[in-house]
């Protein structure tokens, strides 16, 4: 919950009583990504490290990702929503963590600095991007088929990069 949102429902605005429980669901719901971003991270880099078939890994997240994105769209269970998100934190994390040591491990010494701070331009712009990408798909087309149209290219992206950057796929070791 955003702050302003959080100072009208502590602060007794009139009519908060009756947006609690709706402004709940919402707070789980931004929650349930945070917290499989938390646990796929410690997954990737604690309890189970990539130690093979990283490449393979990345790609599994983001189509992860793209899966988890049309059973939220779809689902009209809450459970099943929730969990939906949880598991899309989780592969979302999974790949920016095989993505980042990627470029880390792939510049040269004398400019990695630089790369990564463009990188961080660019991921930051996409999200931008995206957010606003995705408000208008929702507003022609409505909320639920927006998502699953993103989900749905987002798996086509995923198949287009193994097909255009096989060895990106085949890359076994992040070393």
């Amino acid at each position: 919950m955003g702050s302003p949102q959080a100072a009208e429902t502590c602060g007794g605005r009139h009519g908060a009583e009756e947006n609690r429980p709706r402004e709940a669901r919402l707070q789980q719901v931004a929650d349930a990504v945070v917290v499989g971003k938390q646990h796929g991270g410690s997954l990737a880099l604690g309890d189970q490290p990539i130690e093979r078939h990283a490449g393979a890994y990345m790609f599994g997240g983001v189509a992860l990702f793209g899966v988890c994105t049309i059973v939220f769209a779809l689902s009209r269970n809450v459970a099943l929503s929730l969990a939906a998100l949880l598991v899309l934190g989780s592969g979302d994390m999974l790949s920016i963590y095989v993505r980042g040591i990627l470029v880390q491990l792939n510049t040269p010494d004398s400019i990695r600095g630089r790369v990564s701070a463009i990188n961080s331009m660019f991921i930051g712009g996409s999200n931008e991007l995206g957010e606003f990408e995705s408000g208008v798909t929702a507003r022609w087309f409505g909320a639920a088929p927006a998502a699953v149209l993103g989900g749905v290219l987002t798996l086509a992206v995923v198949a287009g990069w193994i097909g255009m950057f096989p060895a990106l796929r085949k890359l076994d070791r992040l070393r």
